[in-house]
């Protein structure tokens, strides 16, 4: 998946920051054993990185979306933004596929898992992913993040807690714990 990896990273992976710069804060809460480290690209907008502490392969990558590149008001367009973020999996650019759910306590969330085809009955090295699990979410009311969940199964304590990183989403003002990291 590295040529797929990097250019995931070129569009998306950008460097931490605080989304303040943008007018509004995002509080992330990762799971225990997980941490946040720099990314390893830099861009303008503000992107966080988080993986398990203990070095397992699995990353996960959260980019706040400036609302004049991308505005999210409802499910018609969080659906029409997940779909622009899945573009580069896609045989081609107008294939359809059948998102899931992601319940938020503060918005909502799309997602599907993609496997790298060439990587299939291969063994993994370490930062080259089996799956790619892209992420789109929305928290009202003008909050719209890209994340992208790296693993090497769907059925790992890496992707569970992955996708508990994702759901503890909440808008800054909301924000009760101290503890969370933010963008």
């Amino acid at each position: 998946m590295k040529p797929l990896l990097w250019l995931v990273l070129l569009l998306s992976f950008l460097s931490t920051g605080r989304a303040v710069i943008l007018g509004y804060d995002v509080d992330f809460t990762p799971p225990d054993g997980w941490e946040q480290v720099k990314p390893d690209q830099s861009s303008p907008f503000p992107t966080l990185k988080f993986v398990p502490k203990d070095g397992r392969n699995a990353a996960v990558f959260v980019t706040l979306i400036p609302p004049e590149l991308m505005v999210v008001d409802d499910a018609a367009s969080l659906a029409k933004f997940f779909q622009f973020l899945c573009i580069i999996y896609l045989p081609t650019p107008d294939a359809k596929i059948t998102a899931k759910e992601l319940k938020l306590p503060h918005g909502s969330g799309l997602y599907y898992s993609f496997e790298d085809p060439a990587l299939i009955g291969k063994p993994v090295k370490p930062k080259d992913y089996k799956f790619a699990t892209p992420v789109g979410l929305w928290l009202p009311p003008g909050r719209t993040i890209q994340a992208t969940l790296f693993t090497d199964s769907l059925s790992s304590r890496d992707f569970t807690e992955g996708m508990q990183l994702l759901r503890s989403a909440v808008p800054a003002a909301d924000a009760t714990d101290s503890a969370s990291e933010k963008i």
